[in-house]
C-alpha cells in the first residue's frame, strides 16, 4: 500500500492511513505483541533509558524482529517512549 501511494504521488494517502490504523488496532490483540510489550516494559522499568539494541539481549526468548515489531507498536499505542540515540533508540515509560 505504501509503495502504491508513492507510485500514485500520494493519491492513496487516506487509504494508507486507514490501513495503518486497522493494523495498529489488530496488533492490540496479538498475543505475541502483548507478551513482548509486557516483558519490554518490565525491562524498561528496571533500567529506564535502556537502548533498544540492549533489549534484544535482555529478552533472549524473543526474536529480534518480533521485539522491533512490538516496540514500534508499543510506542504507537503510548505504552513506551522511543528517543533516537545514534543508530538505535533509548526506551522509557511515559
Amino acid at each position: 500500500m505504501r509503495q502504491q501511494n508513492v507510485n500514485s504521488k500520494g493519491k492513496l494517502e487516506r487509504e494508507l492511513e486507514e490501513a495503518k490504523r486497522e493494523y495498529s488496532e489488530f496488533v492490540k490483540t496479538d498475543p505475541l505483541y502483548l507478551q513482548i510489550r509486557d516483558a519490554a516494559m518490565e525491562s524498561i522499568r528496571q533500567k529506564p533509558g535502556i537502548l533498544q539494541t540492549d533489549l534484544y539481549t535482555a529478552l533472549p526468548q524473543f526474536d529480534k524482529t518480533d521485539i522491533q515489531y512490538a516496540i514500534y507498536f508499543a510506542e504507537d499505542h503510548g505504552a513506551i517512549v522511543r528517543a533516537k540515540q545514534g543508530r538505535t533508540y533509548s526506551l522509557s515509560l511515559p
